[in-house]
């Protein structure tokens, strides 16, 4: 569609939105006179199984949208955003950073939901485009849910693989660690510090982890579903043929033959547009330069292992050998999977969640070698209970199995230094995450959660053997946002 708007030639794209049946629809850009230094870009959006609770959890999930432009056929640009007009029965406001902008239920309820013709207004000055360019807009939204600021335990004083405790001083008197604030902690061998299994500190004396590293206590959103190969599509057919080089998966070593083996359909060649044959599968072997590239491009960052044990466990108080559904439960039934690869792929013989014996994919229930789709238990239990859809405290979806969790670890200086600022959604000319001061680097990184080649035990909420490793890409891992709730 072209629409003329007082010399501005603007091109409205529709962008389909990502994971779960998200989507935006109906993309334009408004009139305005020129003496306006915005311009206000119009659209719909809407998704499944939405919720508000103000009591138990407390939280929301919401959309979370950004804005990508193209001047006259050039490289896509991201879009610096100045407000977002009130919608009726919704929550709206841009970021701080105006990076990006979110929206969700004003009241509790829960069901699909649909905003017709929001209205976001696009600094387009402040981005250098003037009155007589030609310009196309694409609108991308991303499912993510709200995790209230909070105390929580980190760890559970279990025998998890590496797990934080706190030394209790007898046998068997360990206990979690209470995060009650972002201060800065200790994490060592001496009272208060907490430690974890098989610690090895420099002279077992204390390392400072600074109030600057997100610690979980603070109120975040996350991303609901694990990155899908859809959006990575999305992603890279946003870049230049140079950039697209450096960020596709070949560029981690994954061949095709090495990919289709694990459930990863993505295919690419030069100066075609990219595309996969699993579009709701989440994404897998990525590096931490590729992973840490898409989150400054959407304008979100890395969550880290505090973090992640928070959206898993909640407020609630730990419990030893817990997966993220918050019992000790795990399916243990080979799955059988139906319409397999395709968007409403599911379980046929899914449990049932009785006893709290939790869905989740692992290495002695996977019905195939590779994840299974974004949300498949939440799409195929015959209850909405956390255990039988797989869900965490506060939603959130296949924090336990599937793929692993890329984090920012603890484990060494290189992701302590991690302050958690958001991506500003512009990469490097190489293709690169271009905040100067985020952590670089496999030594970083880590993995928590475990996946489907993993055993039962590396599920578990607090269970760390991937964590205190260096992270390498792999067909076992995938990652999901983050953006600190300002």
């Amino acid at each position: 569609m072209r629409i003329v708007l007082a010399g501005l030639l603007v091109l409205g794209t529709l962008t389909i939105g990502f994971t779960n049946n998200i989507s935006v629809t109906d993309v334009a850009l408004r009139p305005a006179p020129a003496s306006v230094p915005t311009r206000t870009i119009q659209f719909d959006v809407g998704w499944e199984n939405s919720w508000r609770f103000d009591d138990g959890p407390a939280n929301w999930d919401a959309a979370y949208i950004f804005v990508k432009y193209q001047v006259s056929g050039g490289e896509w640009s991201h879009a610096t955003l100045a407000d977002i007009q009130p919608q009726s029965g919704a929550s709206v406001f841009v970021t701080p950073d105006a990076v990006g902008a979110f929206i969700h239920r004003s009241a509790p309820g829960v069901g699909d939901v649909f905003y017709d013709d929001l209205l976001v207004d696009w600094d387009y000055l402040a981005d250098g485009v003037t009155t007589s360019e030609v310009v196309r807009v694409q609108v991308f939204a991303i499912e993510m849910v709200y995790v209230p600021e909070g105390a929580f335990d980190l760890g559970t004083g279990g025998t998890e693989t590496s797990s934080f405790y706190v030394d209790g001083g007898l046998v068997g008197s360990d206990r979690p660690y209470r995060v009650t604030s972002e201060d800065e902690v200790s994490m060592g061998s001496l009272s208060p510090d907490f430690t974890y299994r098989g610690a090895a500190l420099d002279g077992n004396l204390a390392v400072s982890i600074e109030a600057s590293f997100p610690k979980g206590f603070a109120a975040f959103y996350c991303m609901k579903y694990e990155t899908s190969q859809a959006q990575y599509v999305e992603y890279l057919n946003s870049l230049s043929e140079s950039v697209r080089v450096s960020v596709g998966l070949s560029a981690s070593g994954a061949q095709v033959g090495d990919l289709l083996t694990y459930r990863n359909g993505m295919y690419w060649q030069a100066g075609a547009v990219a595309a996969t044959v699993y579009p709701a599968i989440p994404i897998s072997w990525l590096s931490a330069e590729q992973v840490t590239a898409y989150l400054d491009w959407s304008g979100l960052r890395p969550m880290t292992e505090f973090e992640y044990e928070k959206a898993c466990r909640g407020t609630l108080a730990a419990k030893k050998s817990e997966y993220a559904w918050g019992s000790t439960s795990l399916y243990s039934t080979a799955y059988l999977a139906d319409a397999a690869g395709y968007d409403n792929e599911y379980v046929t013989n899914p449990g049932t969640g009785a006893s709290e014996i939790g869905n989740a994919l692992c290495n002695t229930n996977r019905p195939m070698t590779g994840p299974l789709r974004n949300g498949i238990f939440a799409g195929s239990a015959s209850s909405l209970s956390r255990a039988a859809s797989g869900a965490s405290y506060y939603g959130i979806m296949e924090l336990s199995g599937n793929l692993g969790e890329f984090v920012v670890t603890v484990n060494n200086p290189a992701g302590r230094e991690y302050t958690g600022n958001h991506g500003d959604g512009l990469l490097s000319a190489l293709g690169l995450g271009g905040l100067l001061n985020w952590v670089t680097g496999n030594t970083a990184f880590g993995v928590r959660g475990g996946s489907f080649d993993d055993t039962a035990a590396a599920l578990r909420v607090s269970d760390r053997r991937a964590a205190t490793t260096s992270y390498s890409a792999s067909p076992y891992v995938g990652f999901r946002g983050v953006r600190t709730a300002q």
